[in-house]
């Protein structure tokens, strides 16, 4: 079985890597929240990404409005005003799919030098509020929800993922 510890520092260490490298922005990390489907997350923007091989899974980064407009327009070099979610062109939904991605990418690097593999599939982009992710209760899966802090904003990503029998 996964490490619960290592795979929570692992997404910790990439999603604050994204913020700082490409975001400019400052993130804290909240303490985790490992009870499985605890918790209704609240967000305007959701992005997640499947795991696949001899691991599986997957991850979600769960955004407010605000910050999202804030995170695509940071990719993009525009100012913020110059941003919509409402219409979700197709750049926007593009830099959301790949914050995601890259978050998901660093973690898949930094758990492959522990002997843990597996594949990415295509982010899907979710836009809209009041909803829930559930995950399965397999005991074999690891699962937490770090929640973020950037600057007034409160943001959320989880991960999931368990050894297959490949």
């Amino acid at each position: 079985m996964l490490d619960r510890a290592l795979m929570i520092d692992t997404v910790k260490k990439t999603t604050n890597n994204l913020f700082i490298k490409m975001l400019s922005m400052e993130l804290i990390a909240g303490e985790p929240i490992t009870e499985k489907n605890a918790l209704p997350l609240t967000a305007h923007v959701t992005a997640v990404i499947g795991f696949a091989g001899y691991y599986r899974g997957g991850m979600g980064i769960y955004l407010p409005r605000a910050l999202a407009l804030k995170m695509v327009a940071a990719m993009l070099g525009v100012p913020v005003d110059q941003v919509t979610i409402d219409k979700m062109p197709a750049d926007v939904k593009d830099a959301i799919g790949e914050i995601v991605n890259i978050i998901a990418g660093g973690a898949k690097a930094e758990l492959s030098k522990q002997g843990i593999t597996f594949d990415l599939s295509l982010p899907t982009v979710i836009v809209g509020e009041k909803f829930q992710v559930y995950v399965d209760n397999n005991p074999e899966r690891v699962q937490a929800v770090i929640p973020f802090t950037a600057g007034e904003d409160q943001l959320f990503v989880e991960c999931n993922i368990e050894k297959t029998n490949k």
